[in-house]
C-alpha cells in the first residue's frame, strides 16, 4: 500500500528535519537520503516508513503520550499534525494527518495499535496502516476538547468538553451517555475498572463508576492558586495525582494523601511502573518524589536552549516500562534515558513567529 497527503498549510521554516529515518525537502527538491544504519532500524510495530519532505510547522505543545507498550511517543501540534516518534531512538515515524481535524489532546488504546486525537472533534488511527478509522461527532459550537481518555478494556473513548464528559464506543463510534461535571474538563484518565476521574477549573476532582454514578467529589483545598488542570492514575490504580500544586489523593475514598509544593509552575505528573514514584517537569527542571512520604528525591535540570516563551503544563510522561521519559516547554520536547537522566535527544522544536507558505507532502510506504 502507499498512500500519499498533499495540503497546503502554513508551516514552520525553523524546524529541524534531520529526525533518523526521515529525508527532508522543501517544495519538489530531493532531499537527503537517510544514513544506512538509520534505514535499517526495525520499525514498531510493522508501522509504514514515512518521509516527511517538507518542514513541520509549530504550534505549542498541547499534548504528549507514550503508548502503552512503550515503544512510541505521540505529540499533538495543536495544527493538523499529530506526530509519532520512536520511543527508543527518537526517529521520527510518523506524521499522522486529516484535513480538518486539528490535535490537541491523545489518548492511546490499550493495545497501543490505535490513537486516538482531538480538539474540535475526535479521529481514531490505525497505526497499522497509518490511516484514520473514524471520525467522532464535532463538539458544539467549536469549543476545544480538552483532554482524551480511552478505557482499560479498550471499548470506551472519553471526551473532556466545557462541562461534560462525552463518550463513544471505540469500536463503532456510537454515542454513550454524557456525564456533567461541576466545572470545565480539565484532565480525563480512567482507572483499573473503568472509573473515571475527572480534573476541572473550578477546582474539583470527580471520580465516576463505570456506569457512571459517583464515587466521591474532592475539591481543591482552600488558598490553592492554580485549579485543577490535570490528574493521573498510579499504575495499579490506588492513587491519583493532580493540580499544580500536585496533590496525591486516596482513588477509592478522595482522602488527602500527600501535597507536594516546589516553586515555579508544575507540570502533569507521571508515575513510574512501580507506582512508588511520581515526578513533574517545572519548566526545564525535573522532580520526582516518593509517593508514599512527598520527600523529594532527586531532580534533573535541561541545559539545552529551549525556544518558546510560557510554560504548558501538559508537558511530561513517563513510559510504561520506565525507560524513557518526555518533557515538553512551549516549542521544544526531549527525550530522555530516565535510567542514566540524561536527555536523548530534541524531539521536535520550532519558535513561533516564523512561518511559510509552504506545502505538506507525507508519503507512507507500505507492503
Amino acid at each position: 500500500m502507499r498512500l500519499s497527503i498533499a495540503l497546503a498549510l502554513g508551516l514552520s521554516a525553523a524546524c529541524s528535519p534531520n529526525h533518523a529515518g526521515v529525508t527532508a525537502r522543501s517544495g519538489d527538491t530531493a532531499g537527503t537520503p537517510a544514513s544506512p544504519a538509520a534505514t535499517e532500524s526495525p520499525q514498531p510495530r510493522d508501522l509504514p516508513a514515512v518521509t516527511l519532505v517538507s518542514p513541520l510547522r509549530a504550534d505549542r505543545l498541547r499534548d504528549l503520550r507514550f503508548s502503552p507498550d512503550g515503544r512510541l511517543l505521540a505529540l499533538a501540534t495543536g495544527f493538523e499534525e499529530t506526530l509519532l516518534f520512536d520511543a527508543k531512538d527518537g526517529a521520527l515515524r510518523a506524521v499522522l494527518v486529516r484535513a480538518g481535524m486539528h490535535s490537541s489532546a491523545l489518548a492511546w488504546s490499550p493495545d497501543s495499535k490505535r490513537l486516538a486525537a482531538a480538539k474540535h472533534g475526535v479521529v481514531i488511527w490505525d497505526l497499522k496502516n497509518a490511516s484514520p478509522l473514524r471520525t467522532l461527532a464535532q463538539t458544539e459550537s467549536g469549543a476545544n476538547i480538552a483532554a482524551l481518555a480511552w478505557s482499560p478494556d479498550g471499548k470506551t473513548i472519553a471526551a473532556g468538553y466545557v462541562r461534560k464528559v462525552l463518550r463513544w464506543s471505540a469500536e463503532t463510534g456510537a454515542t454513550l451517555p454524557t456525564w456533567q461535571t461541576p466545572g470545565w474538563v480539565s484532565g480525563l484518565e480512567f482507572l483499573p475498572g473503568g472509573a473515571l476521574a475527572v480534573s476541572d477549573e473550578s477546582g474539583v476532582l470527580t471520580v465516576y463508576e463505570a456506569d457512571g454514578t459517583l464515587r466521591f467529589a474532592q475539591k481543591k483545598a482552600p488558598g490553592g492558586a492554580v485549579p485543577y488542570k490535570s490528574v493521573r492514575v498510579s499504575p495499579d490504580g490506588s492513587t491519583l495525582a493532580v493540580g499544580d500544586p500536585t496533590v496525591l489523593l486516596d482513588a477509592k475514598t478522595g482522602e488527602r494523601r500527600q501535597l507536594i509544593l516546589t516553586q515555579g509552575l508544575q507540570g502533569r505528573a507521571a508515575f513510574d511502573p512501580t507506582g512508588k514514584v511520581v515526578a513533574f517537569d517545572t519548566g526545564g527542571t525535573l522532580r520526582r518524589f516518593s509517593v508514599g512520604d512527598a520527600r523529594p528525591l532527586d531532580e534533573v535540570v535541561d541545559d539545552a536552549p529551549r525556544p518558546g516563551t510560557g510554560f504548558i503544563p501538559d508537558s511530561f510522561d513517563w513510559s510504561s516500562d520506565g525507560s524513557r521519559w518526555a518533557t515538553g516547554l512551549d516549542f521544544s520536547v526531549t527525550l530522555w534515558d530516565a535510567k542514566a537522566k540524561k536527555p536523548l535527544r530534541r524531539l521536535w522544536g520550532s519558535p513561533p513567529n516564523r512561518v511559510s507558505n509552504r506545502r505538506l507532502v507525507v508519503q507512507w510506504h507500505g507492503d
